[in-house]
């Protein structure tokens, strides 16, 4: 290992001084003091080609808007692909084609330790803050006005150690966070350098060191909307029920301008963002929440680029005459691969479903591969793993989970399941009681494509004499009821991937997703053994023996991951998806002259 650094940042006392400190070391500095530079560029670039259109409005749909734009309090993976990573670019972003690599983003320097114990991150100069989405012409912000008067406050290493105290607060509830970091703590080493220190050997240590969900500004979310201090002893509430949590604050290639709940989401570039410039000046996300609208939309020139829902794909491209607008060269279509898993998760603390022959029921009363081309038509394909297929650690050997009501059926007499009274409905003693195998499915509202799949299954589990009742909440209410009260019977869920397999947040006994409370200690040691191993064999055995388990286990009856048909305006060039999320980044797109 390298000789470290010994520079070090004293943050002073008074408020705002913390960005100030010794001079910066240069690329050869950090090179020789901490190992070389693991960013190299994309060759397929961030921005656009030169010398295109740079004033084009670009208008995309969001379904619902977001409850909070603070992403380490809304635990929203689409909250973060659609704004958050257009307002505060990620420090470094795995390239287009080859999701192995890293490429600059805000950060033009990082190298890890041999150990992986230690990462070394450089911010870009010259990124700074955007001024707060409020008026500044109300004299309870004069406080940010006078803060702003000179230059915008610099992005700088101490907005990272601050980000990191929050989600390392017990206080500030981003569970889903905190474990990623747990045994990490942040050194400032100069104004714009820092290291992310690990107590222990971290396989995820590089990418959690440049990959973070959103960096906040300190100089905003330290204090209250008055600009007074947050005492340490109220931040924690205050951070969760702070007041520029339904605003955005970044300093990347867009600003966010407003968000009108029932209308849209504005985004307008910065044109003095010193790493590239996107060639689309404005994103204008509409609020649609009818999947059907955002096409008629399409249609009438309200929206440049569309997603469709499987249906919509029938109607509008599969069963649709020749010269119609999806078929006859009026908008453009391109397919890609969500990199995710959609699944049915069991509550696996109490009956019926902490019994892995009752799940293991529930997965096989699955018509699973019916419904791939009669509700997705065959815009999707069956997972029975939570890696992705194209990943390395992806255990191929998995035998798919058969669509077998009889066998389900002799499961369920195996866990003393009957039905004793011959109403239809199973029934088991647990304890003094007798318990009828009913359950409630809880859904979000926004997941339409589930109302077909949830109804088919429903009868099929008639068939073998369980009842489901399907309950259908917002998503926030859902997120609430499945991850912080975790009160239900069983839920539809959807996962988006990164690249790097970590098991810990769904399947871990204390992982922060694990909303159905599943625990097995094999996997609960190895999934621990899997962050604490270096690539090789070894670490591969462990994914395809934890991928084992889960497949034997079943707290998730796994689905399907889905592929998209995406459509869009004819003068809209340079439409290309990465492998890995964010997949649908705009920022090399744009118009045709």
């Amino acid at each position: 290992m390298r000789t470290t650094c010994a520079i070090l940042l004293l943050l002073a006392a008074q408020p705002f001084a913390w960005c100030a400190g010794p001079d910066q070391m240069t690329l050869a500095e950090l090179d020789v003091a901490f190992g070389p530079n693991v960013l190299a560029a994309d060759p397929a670039g961030l921005g656009p080609p030169p010398g295109v259109r740079d004033d084009t409005v670009l208008r995309r749909w969001f379904g619902s808007a977001p409850g909070a734009l603070n992403a380490l309090v809304a635990n929203d993976a689409n909250l973060v692909d659609s704004l958050i990573v257009y307002c505060c670019l990620d420090l470094a972003l795995r390239h287009r084609d080859d999701p192995g690599k890293w490429a600059p983003g805000a950060a033009d320097y990082a190298s890890v330790t041999e150990d992986l114990s230690c990462v070394t991150v450089r911010l870009r100069e010259g990124l700074r803050w955007q001024f707060p989405a409020v008026d500044r012409d109300d004299p309870r912000y004069s406080w940010l006005v006078e803060l702003f008067a000179d230059e915008p406050p610099e992005l700088c290493a101490a907005d990272v150690k601050f980000t990191h105290d929050v989600i390392m607060n017990p206080d500030a509830g981003v569970d889903h966070a905190h474990s990623y970091f747990e045994g990490s703590r942040v050194e400032i080493l100069d104004r714009r350098t820092f290291r992310v220190h690990w107590e222990r050997f971290y396989v995820y240590a590089l990418e959690t060191s440049i990959s973070w969900t959103q960096i906040l500004p300190q100089f905003l979310y330290a204090r209250d909307e008055d600009g007074h201090a947050i005492p340490a002893e109220e931040f924690g509430k205050a951070f969760r029920q702070h007041w520029h949590n339904s605003r955005l604050c970044g300093y990347g290639p867009y600003e966010f301008v407003r968000m009108e709940p029932d209308t849209e989401i504005v985004l307008r570039r910065m044109d003095d963002f010193p790493v590239f410039r996107p060639a689309i000046q404005e994103i204008r996300w509409e609020i649609v929440r009818d999947g059907e609208a955002t096409v008629l939309r399409m249609l009438d020139g309200q929206v440049d680029y569309n997603v469709f829902m499987p249906q919509q794909y029938r109607k509008y491209v599969l069963e649709a005459k020749e010269g119609s607008p999806f078929r006859g060269g009026r908008f453009r279509t391109k397919p890609y691969e969500k990199l995710e898993y959609i699944y049915l998760g069991w509550c696996c603390k109490r009956p019926p479903f902490d019994d892995a022959r009752v799940r293991n029921a529930m997965s096989l009363a699955f018509h699973r591969e019916a419904f791939l081309s009669k509700v997705y038509f065959d815009l999707a394909a069956l997972v029975d793993s939570p890696v992705y297929y194209r990943h390395p650690h992806h255990n191929p050997d998995l035998p798919a989970i058969p669509f077998d009501l009889g066998k389900a059926s002799k499961l369920l007499d195996e866990a003393g399941w009957g039905d004793q009274d011959g109403d239809g409905v199973r029934d088991k003693t647990i304890g003094e009681a007798r318990r009828d195998l009913r359950f409630t499915m809880i859904t979000f509202t926004d997941s339409t494509e589930f109302d077909t799949v949830l109804a088919v299954y429903r009868e099929d589990l008639k068939k073998i004499g369980v009842d489901m009742q399907v309950e259908r909440l917002p998503w926030g209410q859902f997120q609430k009821r499945v991850y912080v009260d975790q009160e239900v019977d069983a839920y539809t869920g959807l996962v988006g991937l990164g690249w790097e397999v970590d098991f810990y947040d769904y399947f871990h006994s204390q992982g922060g997703s694990n909303g159905g409370g599943f625990r097995d200690a094999e996997a609960d040691e190895l999934i621990v053994k899997y962050r604490e191993t270096a690539a090789g064999d070894e670490r591969l055995k462990l994914a395809l023996r934890i991928q084992e388990i889960l497949h034997r286990e079943q707290p998730f009856t796994f689905f399907l991951r889905r592929i998209r048909m995406s459509a869009y305006q004819p003068w809209l060039e340079n439409v290309e998806y990465a492998v890995a999320r964010p997949q649908l980044l705009s920022f090399g797109w744009y118009r045709a002259k």
